[in-house]
């Protein structure tokens, strides 16, 4: 089955494959761990027939809430 980018929706839902490959191809096992991380905040999925999917919106809040931080700094020349 070939991998197709989800849409930016904020219903849609994303397999945990393609979530892996979207933060930098992690591993399961990875996934497994940050979902076990409370100070992460990483998004709980939705399971659906003993699958994992997220919701695109929660997965974007996250990237934006994790990122968004150290680009401010590096523009304002912060290390």
């Amino acid at each position: 089955m070939k991998d197709v980018p989800s849409p930016l929706s904020d219903t849609a839902l994303v397999p945990a494959r393609v979530v892996r490959a979207e933060l930098g191809g992690i591993s399961d096992m990875t996934l497994w761990r940050w979902l076990h991380r409370p100070d992460l905040e990483f998004p709980e999925p939705v399971l659906i027939s003993r699958r994992r999917y997220w919701r695109r919106q929660d997965l974007e809040t996250w990237k934006r809430s994790r990122f968004a931080p150290r680009a401010r700094q590096k523009q304002q020349g912060e290390p």
